[in-house]
């Protein structure tokens, strides 16, 4: 185990190394210029000039990533060309918004759409089955955080398996049979579920915070990418990168834990 778990934080390095890069060359390649901006309507072309110097958006390229690289893997993000702060101290000033957000709207994902998916299952083919679906399935079409439906689907084919028939057979009752049997065995793809549910609040965090300005990681972002702030949007891509990155690497250790067969 320990040896897989080193495989797969070493195989992180090449997934950031690629992220960086693209996230890098995309910037770069993107119109606009961020000394134009910073600039004003009102500078004149010197000016402009001056400010790409000052920044060091003057050298070539490859200089410009090397440095930039250099920098990242001694912990220093940079100075935001906008806010005219570190990035460092940005992020760190903007994650608990964030991770109120994420962390409440998991939670709250969690505890109704599980007590709701196994309700369903042990009610299959009547109309509270059907009132739970129908609930499940327009909540799951408005916000992508509600992961009830899929929850509902997983239960309804697990109580279809012969163990659980076997279960029955032998006496077991409907609740012993739903909570140690069927839920216990529908865990693997309830926590791949979950895990996805985390990966699609990265992209959530930053629709949400910007529709209602909650001055979070995903309007900081946001505001970066309008002000062609790179180095505050190079930090900030490659940490949602390294989140998703860490997540898939915990649902694939609980694996392990849910179901003795999975062995790495």
């Amino acid at each position: 185990m320990l040896a897989y778990i080193g495989k797969r934080l070493l195989a992180t390095i090449p997934v950031m190394a690629i992220v960086a890069v693209f996230v890098f060359a995309m910037l770069r390649l993107t119109p606009g210029d961020p000394a134009a901006i910073l600039a004003g309507a009102a500078a004149t072309s010197q000016d402009i000039v001056d400010i790409r110097a000052r920044l060091g958006l003057d050298r070539p390229i490859v200089s410009q990533f090397f440095v930039w690289i250099g920098r990242m893997l001694r912990g220093d993000f940079g100075e935001s060309f906008f806010f005219k702060k570190q990035v460092a101290e940005l992020i760190v000033g903007r994650i608990e918004p964030t991770l109120m957000l994420a962390t409440t709207t998991m939670v709250l994902s969690i505890a109704v759409a599980v007590p709701l998916g196994v309700l369903a299952a042990w009610k299959q083919g009547t109309w509270l089955d059907r009132i739970v679906m129908g609930f499940s399935v327009l909540g799951f079409s408005v916000p992508v955080f509600v992961i009830g439906y899929v929850l509902i689907f997983v239960f309804s084919e697990v109580l279809g398996e012969d163990y659980i028939r076997t279960a029955r057979a032998k006496g077991l009752t409907n609740v012993t049979v739903l909570m140690r049997h069927a839920l216990r065995n529908a865990a693997v793809p309830i926590v791949t579920v979950i895990g996805i549910g985390i990966a699609l609040l990265i992209g959530g965090v930053v629709v949400t915070e910007s529709v209602f300005s909650i001055p979070g990681l995903g309007r900081l972002t946001v505001d970066a990418v309008l002000a062609r702030d790179y180095p505050t949007v190079q930090a900030g891509i490659l940490l949602f990168s390294f989140v998703y990155v860490l997540v898939n690497l915990v649902v694939d250790l609980l694996y392990t834990f849910l179901d003795p067969r999975i062995r790495y």
